[in-house]
């Protein structure tokens, strides 16, 4: 089956500005760090998956929707227009582009919806194999026979099949909404219900399915403490799902054929791209 690579565009570029040396600078003194860790990590990608098609997404710096379910929705992050240059990701940003154009490989910012959801329409397309880059988990609620989340980590890297999800938190991929929608998420300011961690969850979706099911069988709930918190806080669990579920909104801004990928990238060296674009 071929494959089709989707790659998280954000979330790649802060894994990449935060975990390599600030100290990587070009002749002119800017910190080039992130963009040639960027480099690296997309060159190591494709040669890794061998994929036909690939696509690279990015958030806009708007906010979406979900902010009108929840205003506190992601407003734990930095504010990163009022930091300094070296200790924003943003500031190599337009060098990403630049490579991503030099690679020719297709990119888009995602404009009044989030990365995710563009992502997540792609992954729709049927027979063929859809491989997320990300850390981010909510993709795992994508997850299916067709669909992995590759989490990139140089060697250390790691695949989530159906059966891996499964095998580290007890429950099935399409559950991982609901799964995040009772345990909360601490990276995107979602609360969860007091007293339902990670297990005390997937014990109550494997006992009675998603999370309205569960509300609908509160009174079911053997431990009086747990059966209150979940009626107490339906409203909240509720709209924590629809936060946190991903789905398809038909906005595909590529049609297949233009996302396949060139194969002579994979003898590329990031140096040399960086050399080439006057970015080292």
């Amino acid at each position: 089956m071929e494959s089709f690579v989707l790659i998280d565009g954000h979330n790649l570029l802060f894994k990449m500005f935060f975990g390599m040396p600030s100290t990587i600078k070009n002749q002119n003194g800017k910190c080039i760090h992130a963009v040639l860790g960027f480099t690296s990590a997309i060159l190591k990608i494709v040669r890794a998956l061998d994929p036909k098609y690939i696509l690279v997404v990015f958030d806009s710096e708007e906010s979406s929707d979900r902010n009108l379910i929840n205003p506190e929705y992601k407003q734990n992050r930095v504010d990163y227009s009022l930091v300094c240059e070296e200790e924003n990701p943003f500031s190599q940003y337009l060098e990403i582009i630049s490579v991503l154009k030099y690679l020719k490989i297709p990119f888009f910012e995602a404009k009044g919806v989030e990365a995710d959801d563009i992502i997540c329409d792609y992954t729709g397309i049927n027979n063929l194999k859809k491989i997320i880059v990300s850390n981010d988990s909510d993709f795992l609620q994508l997850v299916s026979a067709e669909t992995i989340l590759y989490k990139y980590n140089g060697e250390a890297s790691i695949f989530f099949s159906e059966d891996k999800v499964k095998e580290k938190y007890l429950i099935s991929p399409c559950f991982f909404a609901d799964f995040k929608a009772l345990c909360g998420d601490s990276a995107d300011n979602i609360k969860g219900v007091p007293k339902v961690g990670k297990v005390t969850a997937a014990k109550l979706i494997n006992e009675f399915g998603g999370v309205t099911d569960i509300i609908n069988n509160a009174d079911n709930i053997q431990n009086q403490s747990l059966r209150v918190a979940i009626k107490e806080h339906q409203e909240q669990i509720l709209n924590n799902l629809k936060i946190i579920r991903l789905e398809a909104k038909d906005s595909r801004p590529f049609m297949l054929e233009e996302l396949i990928l060139n194969p002579i990238i994979k003898g590329f060296r990031a140096t040399d791209i960086l050399k080439n674009l006057k970015i080292f």
